[in-house]
């Protein structure tokens, strides 16, 4: 008897979950990993989101989840913003250390001037040059944050991209081609204390070619996990919000109650 409702229960399971979406599997199992202990099952958890958050629920309901909307791959193009910018980093590089070779070149002409006009015009265009080399070098410290940030998000891109597909090890990231796909979920959620909050989960996977041969797995990824009041406070543009909750950090596990 029950050896029976073992296999009855297994069955059910692989029948519910054989009807629901991609999407709607993985925000399942994601919530069932954070029942597992009083702390959830931080692996799991982990290994499904980006920045896993624990919410200590009684019961969920899937309220609605958006079509897929469809992109192409961002890693190309921000390859390209890398390369364009370290162009930008070496022209202002050259011309900070050409006027600095101009600042000495007039610094010694001061040294060597005679008479009082001569010196004050000279002084004069030291000091403009001074002025000058400063915005540069404004302008080189602004270029290299740009880079460090665009390194940043392209790190990030790269281990969705492998978590995506399951494959930690991929190498040469920007020979694939392809597309990514997001989803919005609406899901309400009791918590333990009986009060009735809605979350908003993002989900991201993507779909990869290589060589006009598409790699056959692809997973969603669970990139931001909001309270409805967090997702509305957001840009109201959809690129705004997607780019606010693709930032990938350290894994750091969030309570609600």
């Amino acid at each position: 008897m029950k050896r029976t409702l073992f296999v009855f229960l297994i069955i059910s399971f692989v029948v519910l979950t054989s009807c629901q979406k991609p999407e709607e599997v993985t925000i399942s199992k994601y919530f069932q990993a954070m029942q597992v202990s009083e702390k959830g099952d931080m692996d799991t958890m982990s290994a499904m989101a980006v920045n896993p958050k624990l919410i200590k629920y009684d019961s969920y309901e899937i309220v609605s989840i958006s079509e897929p909307v469809e992109k192409e791959i961002e890693l190309p193009g921000l390859i390209k913003k890398l390369a364009d910018i370290d162009k930008q980093k070496k022209n202002i590089g050259t011309k900070f250390r050409d006027i600095g070779d101009e600042l000495l070149d007039l610094e010694d002409e001061l040294a060597d001037a005679r008479g009082s006009r001569k010196k004050n015009e000279l002084k004069a265009k030291i000091a403009d040059k001074k002025k000058e080399k400063q915005d540069i070098l404004n302008q080189f410290k602004m270029i290299v944050a740009q880079k460090k940030d665009l390194q940043k998000k392209i790190e990030s891109v790269e281990r969705m991209m492998k978590a995506s597909v399951s494959r930690p090890n991929m190498k040469n990231l920007e020979m694939f081609t392809g597309k990514s796909q997001t989803v919005t979920a609406v899901i309400k959620v009791t918590l333990l204390n009986k009060e009735v909050k809605n979350y908003v989960f993002v989900l991201k996977k993507y779909l990869l070619t290589l060589g006009g041969k598409k790699m056959s797995r692809s997973r969603y990824l669970i990139t931001s996990i909001l309270t409805q009041e967090e997702f509305n406070q957001l840009d109201i543009s959809s690129e705004t919000k997607e780019a606010t909750t693709e930032e990938v950090s350290e894994p750091e596990t969030k309570t609600e109650e």
